[in-house]
């Protein structure tokens, strides 16, 4: 119950920002892998993205792989952002950055992989990996 009026009023506090738009910082594209449902720090990540002024598209929770290629088709230059709890697990981390690699190897886009999953796991050319959220912000907002 509270988790459910937590991610209205987030939804509403992102619906009025009405901070304008910078148009020199790349789109910030806010999703969950597939399984993972935990989106209520992923939608404070998007507050904190338009009250910062940055252009997010929040995607939601358990999206699948394929689509994440479709949208970064869409947006070459975004930065893609998640933060995982349950999904992938520990032991599957390191192969969805692998993944993430080889399929967005031809793309400008870059990801933002943060979750205690990602411990151990070492990021790569596109993909920046940290396991907590002060620093997912601090990486995402330091130019901001």
């Amino acid at each position: 119950f509270i988790s459910h009026l937590m991610r209205q009023e987030l939804h509403a506090a992102v619906s009025v920002a009405g901070i304008p738009v910078r148009e020199d910082h790349p789109p910030i594209v806010l999703y969950l892998p597939e399984r993972e449902i935990h989106d209520i720090s992923l939608l404070f990540i998007h507050f904190l993205c338009r009250a910062n002024g940055l252009k997010s598209i929040f995607l939601g929770a358990s999206v699948p792989f394929n689509d994440l290629i479709t949208v970064g088709d869409q947006f070459p230059n975004a930065v893609f952002v998640s933060y995982c709890t349950t999904h992938p697990s520990s032991s599957e981390a390191a192969d969805y950055v692998e993944l993430i690699e080889s399929e967005f190897a031809s793309t400008e886009n870059q990801f933002l992989l943060g979750g205690k999953v990602f411990e151990g796991v070492g990021g790569k050319e596109r993909v920046t990996t940290v396991t907590d959220g002060a620093s997912l912000a601090g990486l995402l907002f330091a130019e901001a």
